[in-house]
């Protein structure tokens, strides 16, 4: 009798700590999931370039609770010259507002898990939601301008302590961006953070980085820089009139795919003022801007000027080239 005493005593005292355990994990998945501390400031995050702080991201918009008190900031756009008001849509408005330096990130146009965000503290959240938005204004008749987004609605503070890829996937055209991230924290409220993108080919950028300062007179360095980057196997020759540089391929080459070949040569040979593509085939398709449909025609060359390669976007010659000291 005595030995059945002792056996149920242990399946007993096994029971009751299993039965204590499963208590225990069931409070810490209570307290995991709605439990937050709270803080007085909105989280701060920061972009880093393999562990080199590039950037901050700017609360634009955020509603926030603390100890029972919420403060509230709605984004407001200035005024047109004309005296209009900017439409309405906050989104519109960030797009028109001029970034700090410190709120802009120069980076890689194509799949990099290098650019990270990361936050100094543990933030829970309850959903969260990215867009890329290009800033271009101009159109081709070729491609649309690239934008997108995604949203997840899981948890993602854990990740963002340790760095989280600043997007899962992208491929951008080169050129300025609009990044927007609107986190809904755990009863805390909700935020939209914003940078200014600037996004530049870093294949292309590492072969330029060999070939900067490139004098004008040194006609054999700069054809050798041109057959290195995009188009490159279609170069026949080149030519240098007084601060003009003249490029002769195969075929011509549409205007939309030559902006990181002009940013190169602009950057790397400071005196060039003027760059002339000139087509040995002078025969291609060409939009007719009446009808709207493609005819075929000649073109006997395209001249672009430092000025107007500069002017479109901050994807400038100056930012191209501190990107190639930040790779």
């Amino acid at each position: 009798m005595k030995k059945v005493e002792i056996f149920k005593t242990k399946t007993a005292m096994i029971v009751i700590i299993l039965l204590i355990i499963i208590l225990l994990f069931a409070v810490s998945l209570y307290i995991e999931k709605n439990y937050q501390k709270e803080y007085e400031e909105i989280p701060e995050i920061s972009v880093y370039y393999k562990n080199k702080k590039l950037a901050q991201m700017l609360p634009l918009t955020y509603k926030w609770t603390y100890n029972g008190e919420t403060k509230e900031k709605i984004f407001e756009g200035e005024s047109k010259r004309q005296g209009e008001f900017t439409i309405s849509n906050p989104y519109k408005q960030y797009e028109e507002y001029d970034f700090p330096e410190e709120n802009t990130i120069i980076i890689s146009n194509k799949k990099n898990y290098d650019y990270v965000q990361k936050m100094n503290e543990r933030h829970k959240m309850i959903e969260n939601s990215y867009t890329f938005k290009t800033l271009e204004i101009k159109k081709t008749a070729y491609r649309g301008q690239t934008s997108y987004g995604s949203s997840r609605t899981f948890d993602d503070s854990k990740a963002f302590l340790n760095g989280i890829p600043l997007s899962n996937s992208y491929s951008l055209e080169v050129g300025e961006y609009l990044y927007l991230e609107t986190i809904n924290y755990l009863k805390q409220g909700k935020v939209d953070y914003c940078l200014k993108v600037i996004a530049f080919d870093e294949d292309e950028a590492r072969i330029a980085k060999d070939y900067r300062n490139t004098p004008l007179d040194n006609t054999e360095k700069i054809k050798e820089l041109a057959s290195k980057i995009k188009f490159g196997s279609y170069l026949n020759s080149i030519k240098v009139d007084g601060t003009n540089l003249i490029l002769e391929y195969n075929w011509h080459i549409r205007s939309d795919s030559l902006k990181m070949n002009n940013l190169i040569l602009f950057a790397c040979i400071p005196d060039i003022e003027t760059i002339t593509y000139s087509p040995t085939n002078k025969k291609t398709s060409l939009i007719n801007k009446d009808t709207g449909k493609l005819e075929k025609g000649e073109i006997e060359s395209v001249v672009y000027t430092k000025e107007e390669v500069d002017r479109e976007s901050l994807a400038n010659i100056e930012n191209l080239k501190k990107f190639m000291e930040q790779i």
